[in-house]
């Protein structure tokens, strides 16, 4: 690098390098190119399927119109692969999803709640414990029929903390993941959750995730976490979500989030499970793709939504 030259540290690193119309053009008038080009897009077509291919060159004319789309590294499953995980019809164990409602905005709801029901794997349990006031319940808007169970209760507002450990006594299933009342889950997040628990023994599992906008569309930041790191997580709660706990690890730390830590809650329960793990090495997995995105909502707060 020249004596006087800065390193460009200014773009941040989950931006992949701006294109332009001209470049596009010049590449697409050499044959050699095109002839890579015409190659690598007959072999994702015949791998991976139009859909795949559509993102692909949606993403790189992105580049070339200076616009770079966050859908390309979030690991959207594609259709072909829901119905694929879907006609696997996998059998594994009940996942209870650990919701604390408060308040919460009947769009996010609603969004959360379908994310949920439309998982491709169907043995689940979604636990809502509704600490919102009377009139912003929100039980009537759950679904008469779902593949898997709702327990919907309602409760005096005790703080997140107390919230959640009451949807640990009201689980049933035998792994738990925390979820947020304006999150949302990937379709196929069940399915990457519970394979890889079968396939690896796991009793804690953990993943990606990104921030988005309340509306989805605008990209706030990826979170690319590392492998788990005992030291790190001490001053950092790098895990977040999305998070799924065997039932005898969290029965093991306690089975509860104490109201002292209200806000980080969390942040408290997972180093506390982490000590109670038999072989941390292979007992707790990170699945490194994306599972969960915050969304900002009024006031640029961020909100936490899951899209493994």
């Amino acid at each position: 690098m020249p004596e006087n030259a800065k390193p460009n540290n200014e773009r941040p690193a989950d931006l992949a390098v701006q294109d332009s119309v001209g470049g596009m053009a010049r590449r697409l008038l050499n044959p050699a190119h095109l002839r890579d080009l015409a190659g690598r897009s007959v072999r994702t077509l015949r791998e991976q399927g139009a859909e795949q291919l559509w993102r692909d060159v949606k993403f790189r004319v992105g580049l070339a119109m200076h616009h770079d789309d966050w859908r390309h590294r979030a690991d959207i499953p594609l259709r072909r692969e829901l119905k694929a995980q879907r006609a696997a019809h996998l059998q594994g164990p009940k996942v209870s999803i650990i919701v604390p409602l408060y308040n919460t905005p009947p769009k996010f709801f609603d969004e959360m709640l379908q994310s949920v029901v439309k998982q491709t794997y169907t043995n689940w349990e979604l636990v809502l414990v509704d600490a919102s006031d009377a009139d912003k319940r929100l039980e009537s808007r759950l679904p008469k029929a779902v593949p898997g169970i709702i327990a919907y209760e309602p409760i005096e507002n005790g703080g997140i903390a107390a919230n959640t450990t009451r949807g640990f006594e009201l689980a049933t299933g035998d792994f738990i993941a925390l979820l947020d009342h304006d999150d949302v889950l990937y379709l196929n997040a069940l399915f990457e959750v519970v394979q890889t628990i079968q396939n690896t023994g796991a009793d804690f599992v953990y993943s990606d995730e990104i921030v988005l906008s309340a509306d989805l569309k605008e990209l706030g930041g990826y979170h690319f976490k590392p492998d788990f790191a005992p030291d790190y997580l001490r001053g950092v709660n790098f895990i977040t979500h999305l998070a799924v706990f065997s039932r005898p690890l969290l029965d093991a730390a306690g089975a509860y989030e104490s109201k002292e830590f209200d806000g980080a809650q969390d942040h408290d329960l997972i180093p506390v499970s982490y000590t109670h793990l038999t072989l941390p090495t292979s007992d707790l997995v990170y699945i490194s793709v994306v599972a969960a995105s915050f969304n900002k909502k009024k006031k640029k707060k961020p909100r936490m939504r899951h899209t493994l």
